[in-house]
């Protein structure tokens, strides 16, 4: 009988150390099991553990200081550098009939952009006329296209000409709009800062 007994407290006290054992190497689950119950039982969510997040490198954007202009008499309007030098109304021509805006050409050459209205004779009808007035006009040295720019797909005549030793590389835009006849030329176009600028430029551009 008192073997019995003895063999009962050793076969118990073993079953409670390996309890014990088991129960203080995961008392990490063990934990959260019941936290979880306890969250799912009251009708609350848990609240997810955010993972750590790198911190953003500041940026900035060379586009923050350009103001928009708008040309009432012909009725299209653009954005420009604040900081570049800007002229609406040159001698020998009419208020907003040409206009020129230019950065740090002294140093660059560009940003050099000048929009102004075109005379032809005869006047062409359509935007394929212009094109095959300007393939005459520029037969040699220029390539004549016709493509789109702006916010409203504006249909054009686009004319590049390479740099030579005598002059800068340009683009020239000759568009149609309210019965007139512009021209939008940008200088010195061959460098990646410059054609980024002018791009930006003509992405913004719009008739109204």
């Amino acid at each position: 009988m008192k073997k019995t007994s003895l063999l009962l407290i050793i076969i118990f006290s073993v079953l409670l150390g390996a309890g014990l054992f088991w129960l203080i190497s995961n008392k990490d689950k063990v934990l959260l099991s019941f936290l979880d119950k306890k969250v799912i039982e009251e009708g609350v969510s848990p609240t997810p553990i955010s993972s750590p997040q790198p911190t953003p490198i500041p940026t900035t954007f060379k586009f923050t200081n350009w103001i928009s202009y708008v040309n009432k008499k012909y009725q299209y309007q653009f954005k420009y550098d604040s900081d570049w030098f800007f002229n609406n109304h040159l001698s020998g021509s009419e208020l907003n009939d040409r206009i020129v805006l230019q950065g740090d050409i002294q140093n660059k050459g560009w940003p050099n952009i000048e929009i102004n209205l075109q005379y032809f004779d005869p006047q062409p009808l359509n935007i394929d006329q212009l094109k095959t007035h300007l393939q005459d006009t520029y037969s040699d040295g220029a390539t004549v296209e016709k493509t789109t720019f702006g916010i409203d797909d504006i249909i054009v005549v686009k004319v590049s000409f390479p740099a030579s030793p005598q002059a800068y590389a340009s683009d020239n835009y000759y568009f149609m709009h309210a019965g007139q006849n512009f021209l939008i030329s940008m200088t010195d176009n061959d460098k990646p800062e410059a054609q980024e600028i002018y791009q930006y430029f003509l992405d913004k551009f719009k008739i109204n």
